[in-house]
């Protein structure tokens, strides 16, 4: 069994179609107006966990645990649940796990975990804990090739026929 892929996001929509997911406002970084350290605290999210879990025909189900880990390295228990796999789906299962609080234990990076059931960790989903009212302000971070960074080309309106 693997994480293929998760995050963290405000809303998703699946097309009933397709089975293609919307994810709308992805977080990776929560920000906070206050963060006492050492001592953990629920703080409201209204966010939303969602990712995917592959198994295989050898794994047909497996009991999965979530956790939270702080950036101190304590791990807490937040959701656990039983995964059917199924050939039929290619052994793929999509899980979505609404988040109304998330605990709180200072700022820094935690990390969201999926965990077999002996404890071995499948996969984690890192986060960032900011002490402000929104997401920091990033640098330009765009690649730089023999020293030089690429210009950026400005956008040109299209006329109409």
């Amino acid at each position: 069994m693997i994480l293929r892929w998760s995050l963290l996001c405000r809303q998703f929509l699946m097309n009933q179609e397709t089975g293609n997911l919307s994810l709308i406002d992805v977080v990776d970084t929560i920000g906070v107006p206050t963060a006492p350290p050492g001592e953990l605290v629920g703080i409201r999210a209204e966010l939303n966990f969602v990712g995917c879990i592959v198994g295989s025909d050898s794994e047909p189900s497996a009991s999965v645990d979530f956790k939270v880990r702080t950036p101190d390295g304590e791990d807490i228990q937040f959701a656990n649940a039983t995964l059917q796999f199924e050939k039929a789906q290619d052994y793929t299962v999509r899980f979505h796990l609404p988040l109304k609080t998330l605990p709180l234990k200072g700022v820094g990076r935690y990390h969201f975990l999926v965990l077999k059931e002996n404890g071995e960790v499948v996969g984690a989903t890192p986060y960032d804990v900011a002490i402000g009212d929104g997401p920091p302000k990033f640098p330009d971070t765009s690649l730089e090739i023999d020293g030089q960074r690429p210009k950026r080309k400005s956008s040109k309106k299209l006329s109409g026929n």
